[in-house]
């Protein structure tokens, strides 16, 4: 489970960085724009809501998980 995790990380880091590099070589760095892609059809509107619920969630557990089990920053 390791080399799956390290392998995951990698490519999470990777692969979403290819995108970003391509649009800011594109626009720049214009973040009006990009959030306004994020949500630029039902598909894409759908996807990124339910990942920012996604990562919500998992905050919100990891946040809670660390203070009962007294996990200090």
């Amino acid at each position: 489970m390791k080399t799956f995790y390290l392998a995951a990380a990698v490519f999470g880091t990777i692969l979403p960085w290819l995108f970003f590099a391509g649009f800011t070589s594109e626009h720049g760095p214009n973040l009006l724009l990009f959030v306004q892609l994020l949500f630029a059809n039902g598909p894409s509107s759908g996807f990124t809501t339910d990942l920012l619920i996604a990562c919500t969630v998992f905050w919100v557990w990891s946040w809670q998980d660390a203070r009962q089990n007294s996990v200090s920053s």
